[in-house]
């Protein structure tokens, strides 16, 4: 704030500086032509003159900050975008899974892990819950057929 007022009084002072100078030196020709030229350059300078004062003045540092916080930007949104799909394809296949349970009448839990694809896939399963080896079985060959995922890949507690 206080270079603003600064910047302020420096014009102020200056319009006062040139109003005095034109109106004491009122005299024709080309003398007073001369005069409203360099009171006129005078306020010219003092209007610009803070922008000369800036020091150390560095716009390809700038852009660069600029251009990596567009990446952190870009890096973030994409690590939301992965996170979120993943919970919805979590949530999808243990539903799928738990919905086929259900129609075998078998209360478990389902618990999915994921690749790092893009988008995440399906890889493991764990099944928790107490269920005869024929209907474990019968899940576990539903799982590979439809889910793809292998019956090595399915751990049951």
């Amino acid at each position: 704030m206080d270079g603003i007022t600064q910047y302020l009084l420096t014009i102020t002072a200056a319009a006062i500086i040139c109003a005095l100078i034109s109106t004491f030196l009122k005299t024709k020709g080309s003398i007073f032509s001369v005069i409203k030229l360099l009171t006129g350059l005078f306020m010219a300078l003092c209007a610009v003159s803070p922008f000369l004062n800036i020091k150390d003045l560095d716009f390809y540092g700038f852009m660069d900050s600029i251009h990596f916080d567009a990446q952190e930007a870009v890096s973030i949104g994409e690590n939301m975008v992965m996170e979120s799909t993943g919970k919805i394809i979590k949530d999808q296949v243990a539903a799928y899974i738990l919905d086929k349970a259900a129609t075998m009448e078998l209360d478990i839990e389902v618990e999915v892990t994921l690749d790092s694809s893009n988008p995440p896939q399906p890889c493991a399963v764990t099944l928790k819950g107490a269920v005869s080896p024929y209907a474990k079985e019968i899940l576990s060959q539903y799982i590979n057929n439809t889910l793809g995922i292998a019956k090595e890949d399915q751990f049951w507690k």
